[in-house]
């Protein structure tokens, strides 16, 4: 197993949201000056089953900046003050997070009747959760992308994610300050 380096040096591609779970890439990409590839280089595959694991659960913080709110806010036709205070909380250092129901899962995850879990802002959802599972903390070492895969079945199966698409959010991430 190789170690992931954050060291890569990455060049965003374009990239645009086709589906749940599916992304697609413009390149072409400079990917690693050398360096060793990571573990993943071969890309990953993932196609959200609308499961709505990684909207719940355990209590944690999905981080918004200004932007993002502003976004929501307008989305749900409100200001952004009220935004605010009705939808988040205070994460310390001056950071934001979307609020939780009592069980954990994020307010905006919504039942729809055939059994799917869907998100209720999803046009205009979190980076973070645009993101997900190309997290740092899921695909550092393969055993995370293993540990991560038991609570999220649309990992390893589905849409195939080339190496720069993955690169890609997780330089989103990483420039947003989201240590995810």
């Amino acid at each position: 197993m190789r170690d992931a380096k954050p060291s890569h040096r990455i060049i965003p591609p374009a990239i645009e949201r086709r589906e749940p779970g599916c992304f697609d890439y413009k390149g072409p990409i400079q990917v690693t000056d050398g360096l060793p590839e990571p573990w993943y280089a071969t890309g990953l595959k993932f196609t959200c089953t609308q499961c709505g694991n990684c909207c719940g659960g355990a209590p944690g913080y999905v981080w918004l900046d200004e932007a993002e709110s502003a976004a929501m806010a307008a989305h749900l036709e409100m200001s952004i003050e009220q935004f605010a205070k009705k939808h988040t909380r205070d994460g310390g250092r001056g950071r934001r997070s979307l609020r939780e129901k009592r069980n954990g899962d994020c307010e905006f995850l919504r039942t729809d009747p055939d059994g799917k879990k869907r998100c209720g802002i999803y046009e205009v959802r979190p980076l973070q959760c645009r993101t997900w599972p190309f997290w740092q903390s899921n695909v550092q070492h393969e055993s995370d992308w293993v540990i991560a895969s038991r609570s999220c079945p649309g990992m390893n199966k589905g849409q195939h994610h080339p190496l720069p698409v993955i690169q890609a959010a997780l330089l989103k991430n990483h420039q947003a300050g989201l240590r995810v």
